[in-house]
């Protein structure tokens, strides 16, 4: 693809020790790089990017890196990707960005893994036939059943709401 592969000594004891957990031996190490490096593959091919340099800290978020490199947010991604799976625009404020920020840092996870953990009750919007755009607020984050909840209290209220009356015919 034209681009100069360069891999750090802290990528290679990364990958090392990865592999070694996974007690598989060298498979182990195909399967720990091929985690890491999936996304570069696709991403950067046709690119301005003639250098990818692989160290321990992309290494460890290969995704929040692709992003970064890519100048994409990872917030920006997961609205899309949601966007493009339930037909629903996820809106975050600043103080969501905030939140799911040092919910990454503290649980020394990705962003974009964050966003999943966090949001993984989201999908259920869908069902509820939500429609355009939806406001995330940091209170739904701090509850992992709120979209649980949410979708429970929707569920019966329709089933306590009137059938529509028969058409005479």
């Amino acid at each position: 693809f034209g681009i100069d592969l360069k891999i750090d000594e802290s990528a290679i004891l990364y990958v090392a020790e990865k592999g070694e957990n996974q007690k598989t031996g060298a498979r182990a190490l195909v399967s720990v790089w091929e985690n890491i490096l999936t996304g570069f593959q696709f991403e950067l091919p046709g690119s301005h990017f003639k250098e990818l340099v692989v160290n321990d800290e992309l290494c460890r978020m290969p995704k929040d890196a692709l992003l970064n490199m890519l100048k994409r947010s990872p917030f920006l991604d997961y609205i899309e990707s949601f966007k493009r799976e339930f037909g629903i625009e996820l809106e975050f404020g600043e103080a969501v960005e905030a939140y799911v920020e040092k919910y990454a840092e503290d649980n020394k996870m990705e962003v974009s893994a964050a966003l999943k953990q966090l949001l993984r009750g989201a999908s259920t919007l869908n069902y509820m036939n939500i429609k355009g755009k939806f406001e995330v607020t940091v209170e739904m984050l701090e509850d992992n059943n709120y979209f649980n909840n949410l979708f429970t209290t929707w569920y019966q209220e329709q089933q306590v709401a009137p059938a529509p009356a028969a058409a005479a015919g």
